[in-house]
């Protein structure tokens, strides 16, 4: 079991859950659904905000007419939804309804004591595991909707970023080999205070 404390308290967790949430669930209704009279290229829901090494999330797929202004990537749209040739706006913005808890197998590590801090190989004698200041997060084990595990670990990576401040929520390869988040042996976000 993973003790928590400090950075790991459940209000901390909660913070960066709700901002892992938001961001998955951030397309925009631009026209509100049931609009009839439409031109078929008018944008109906588009990407929210984009994310860092991701790029706009779109968690919403096409309702009734509507159709997706660009290819599908995996079966799913990745960009902007038109009313299509009906002209009714039908999609609902963010109906996908991606949602983690981070309070599973997800959370990895939080606090550490000296011990447990040499058997899993970290090189850091200081590190901030063994003082309840970091906590780790799988991503790989989620399973969201059109989302892979590198997106997800920038996802996270990011919203740590919104929770503690920028460059204190990094991607690692093994207990402290910093990596890109898109990086193929990634296998843990690393959030610190």
């Amino acid at each position: 079991m993973v003790r928590l404390s400090h950075i790991s308290r459940p209000d901390t967790i909660t913070t960066l859950r709700n901002h892992v949430n938001a961001l998955l669930n951030n397309d925009v209704q631009v026209t509100a659904v049931g609009r009839t009279n439409l031109p078929p290229s008018e944008v109906v829901v588009s990407p929210g905000e984009s994310i860092p090494m991701v790029g706009p999330l779109m968690d919403t797929d096409p309702e009734g007419d509507d159709i997706c202004s660009v290819p599908l990537i995996n079966g799913r749209c990745p960009g902007p939804i038109w009313a299509g040739p009906n002209g009714i706006a039908e999609t609902h913005a963010n109906n996908r309804n991606a949602y983690t808890s981070l309070t599973g197998t997800d959370l990895t590590s939080a606090y550490r004591n000296p011990q447990r801090n040499r058997a899993v190989n970290s090189s850091d004698v200081n590190s901030r595991h063994t003082r309840g200041k970091a906590l780790d997060i799988d991503p790989r084990v989620l399973s969201i909707p059109g989302k892979s595990s590198r997106e997800l670990m920038c996802i996270i990576e990011y919203a740590g970023d919104l929770v503690v401040g920028d460059g204190f929520s990094f991607t690692e390869s093994g207990p402290s080999d910093v990596v890109d988040c898109n990086s193929n042996v990634a296998n843990h976000v690393h959030i610190q205070n």
